[in-house]
């Protein structure tokens, strides 16, 4: 005795997969899009006054607030966040700031602050000292790739 089995319609299947992969060979929407998120956490951090994943900035000092144009934190003639920068391509997503002082980076400071405690850290990027994700961002970043890829299988 044989037993035959034919399976029949395949080929919407193969079809779509083949979509899928073409869909998903292009990376750099997808990277825009990531690249877009960590700039927007970012920027909400600079208008909320808080770290990426919530926690108030330490509050200027009097004697900061003496020789600064703004109490706004973080701000003082606006080149942290008017030289914030974003970039794309099939492979990478990023932001940073390309602001310095007088040659000094000075918002490695504003993340991280001193070791010496004369300057708190005001984390503005989702970043920990070990250049971690904070574990929320990562998230948010895995659930848009998963995003991607289901979009490409539909």
């Amino acid at each position: 005795m044989q037993i035959t089995l034919q399976a029949f319609g395949f080929t919407e299947a193969i079809k779509t997969l083949k979509n899928a992969q073409t869909s998903i060979s292009d990376t750099q929407p997808l990277m825009i899009e990531l690249s877009n998120h960590l700039y927007n956490i970012s920027m909400d951090s600079f208008e909320d006054g808080r770290t990426p994943d919530g926690k108030a900035w330490t509050p200027l000092k009097e004697s900061t607030l003496k020789y600064k144009s703004t109490a706004k934190m973080l701000y003082n003639e606006g080149d942290l966040q008017g030289k914030f920068i974003q970039s794309a391509s099939k492979d990478e997503a990023s932001v940073g700031t390309s602001a310095t002082y007088k040659g000094f980076p000075y918002p490695v400071v504003m993340q991280f602050g001193k070791d010496d405690g004369s300057v708190p850290a005001r984390a503005f990027m989702p970043i920990d000292s070990n250049g971690k994700l904070y574990g929320g961002v990562e998230k948010e970043l895995q659930d848009i790739v998963i995003k991607f890829v289901e979009s490409a299988l539909n």
